[in-house]
């Protein structure tokens, strides 16, 4: 008997120490309850992008503009993308923001306006799926379907980061839209854009009393290029796209840049954002995002968010209610948003 028992301790204890650690694998963090969809239909208002608490720069995707429900720019039940742009309210009911539209693309026609939800082979938006789409606090990833692009979006506080990976091309595209808003444009909307170098792309926009500045960087230098304005694209003007341009001035005004890739090839951007100016911008990106390392932000952006949240702790709480609690801390602490700059400037009336 002595021996059957003296035989059976090693198993025992490899079976304890298994189901220790597949108990402590279970455990979530904070951060793992959050679901950035909720709310993000019926007239929630609030978006799946990636920003850190309090962050100037609030980076998600935009499937439509117009209208009460598009107040945060995405609707979970709209069925295609125009694109990524780096501002956005979260939960007020406002419609604003939408500034700085980034669309990876591919093919030989290129467009400068996005189409339309309901037509949307008319324009450089794609269409998507939600099995193809995952978002999680400081990153947010979806598969664009009609170019075969993945999209990535992670982001610092002033800075938001993109990673595309393209099919095998020579026609791999990314478009900045300046002429792109959540909401109506006004008289007083206006942009400048400048292509300042083959990886290097700035310029600012005013929107009414507003004015936001940006600086792109790329991680690959382009070799085509050009500038467009979408109010110069009618039968009766042209195409409103100028190859080679270097800058751009008008209300709906934009930049386009052309890459040739490899299959499941890289292409990254970091934008910079600044109200106090370019100089301003040029220098939140050098603070905040001087390397080319996209998990590492992704990383740090999630172990901030986790931080913030592990602050409350609940017990007794279903999976279900732990979710719901922990994402409505989650937007709450998205609002409040930081406006000076990384060395403490500000824009003072």
């Amino acid at each position: 008997m002595y021996y059957i028992l003296k035989n059976f301790r090693f198993p025992l204890l490899l079976l304890s120490i298994l189901s220790t650690n597949l108990l402590s694998s279970q455990v979530k963090e904070p951060a793992d309850h959050v679901n950035p969809f909720l709310g993000t239909d019926f007239f929630g208002h609030t978006y799946p992008g990636a920003a850190l608490p309090f962050a100037m720069v609030h980076l998600s995707p935009d499937t439509g503009t117009e209208g009460w429900k598009h107040c945060a720019g995405y609707v979970h039940s709209a069925g295609s993308i125009m694109g990524f742009s780096h501002t956005h309210w979260s939960g007020v009911g406002m419609v604003d923001g939408g500034d700085i539209l980034l669309m990876p693309v591919i093919g030989n026609k290129l467009y400068i306006t996005p189409g339309s939800e309901d037509d949307p082979d008319k324009g450089y938006r794609s269409r998507f799926s939600h099995q193809n789409e995952q978002a999680y606090p400081g990153y947010y990833s979806v598969f664009l379907d009609d170019y075969g692009i993945s999209a990535e979006l992670t982001s610092t506080t002033r800075v938001g980061f993109h990673r595309y990976t393209f099919p095998k091309t020579d026609n791999a595209r990314i478009i900045i839209d300046l002429g792109h808003k959540i909401g109506k444009k006004n008289e007083y909307d206006s942009a400048n854009i400048r292509i300042t170098g083959d990886r290097y792309i700035e310029g600012e926009k005013t929107d009414g009393p507003g004015k936001i500045y940006f600086t792109a960087e790329f991680s690959k230098p382009f070799f085509y290029y050009g500038t467009f304005d979408a109010g110069y694209a009618t039968p009766e003007s042209g195409s409103g796209i100028f190859p080679y341009k270097n800058g751009e001035k008008g209300r709906d005004t934009g930049a386009f840049v052309t890459f040739r890739t490899d299959s499941a090839e890289v292409i990254m951007v970091k934008v910079a954002i600044s109200y106090t100016g370019i100089e301003g911008a040029r220098k939140n990106l050098e603070n905040e995002l001087p390397h080319w390392d996209f998990n590492k932000v992704k990383n740090d952006a999630y172990k901030i968010w986790n931080n913030e949240l592990s602050r409350i702790k609940i017990e007794g709480a279903s999976e279900d209610q732990k979710e719901i609690f922990y994402t409505a801390v989650y937007h709450s602490l998205l609002a409040q948003y930081i406006n000076q700059d990384f060395d403490g400037s500000y824009f003072g009336a």
